[in-house]
Order: C-alpha cells, then structure tokens, then sequence
C-alpha cells in the first residue's frame, strides 16, 4: 500500500518537478495480529516524528533496514517490482512488516534540505514469519498506482 506521507510527496513532487526516487527496503515485526496468526492489520504507518540523526523518516517497528534495492524490473502492466536480498544472518527472528522507501533525488535551490531523506514509500503487513540465521530471503516487492 502506498502511504499518505508518499502521496504528498507525489503531489510536490509533479508541482514543483522534483524527482523521486525508491532506493531502500526494510523489514520490520508489527504487522501481524499476535493472537490470530492468519490475519494482519493494515493501519497506514503514521509519519515518525522523530526522525534520524540523517533525517529519515523511519517505521518505529523498523528491525532491520534501511538496506539498499538490489534491482527492479517493471511488469507487464506497467507495476514495478523491486527485488530485496535478506542475507543468512540478516533480520533474523520474526517479519510481518515490508517497506519500501523513497527519497527525493532531485529538487530546487530552495529546497536542499528536503534531498536524500529516506520516508516509506509503501508498506505490507502480512501474517508473521521466521527467518533463520541460515536462510536467505529474495523478496520481490511491487506497488500499484
């Protein structure tokens, strides 16, 4: 799902001509209903008023990530599809949370601090999972407009 938060930025962006950019994935463990393992919940992720030492605006359930995209293909319907690469050894324990995160790439004189800030791009929760320290993930993350 695709946040507000992008959507506004959607909108600045077309105005103003700035460019955006999905650069990151990460991978967080609140999206499921601990007491019923086949259902999720879906609240749109509200914007973290703390932002980082950077200025990334991060999901407060964020365990591991931001890490960077390995790749993306556009599918036949014109969805684009992100290819993500959990390691053996990276975020292990329980997943039910998945983001993609955006930034500006490009934007005016006027506006230099708004350049490289990580926000969520766009979300899913599903029920929870356990990745082992010996297991490899290959995600594949696709958004509709």
């Amino acid at each position: 799902m695709i946040t507000n938060y992008q959507k506004q930025n959607h909108v600045e962006a077309l105005i103003n001509g700035y460019a955006i950019q999905v650069t990151h994935f990460g991978v967080g463990n609140t999206g499921h209903d601990p007491d019923s393992p086949i259902s999720c919940l879906t609240p749109d992720p509200t914007l973290n008023p703390n932002p980082t030492v950077s200025g990334d605006r991060l999901p407060e359930d964020l365990t591991f990530g931001p890490k960077l995209i390995d790749s993306y293909v556009v599918g036949t319907d014109f969805t684009p599809f992100w290819t993500c690469t959990l390691e053996k050894g990276e975020a292990t324990g329980i997943i039910s949370s998945y983001y993609l995160f955006a930034k500006f790439v490009t934007v005016p004189v006027l506006a230099p601090l708004l350049i490289n800030k990580l926000w969520i791009f766009s979300y899913s929760y599903s029920p929870f999972s356990v990745k082992t320290d010996g297991e490899k993930w290959t995600l594949q993350m696709g958004t509709r407009f």
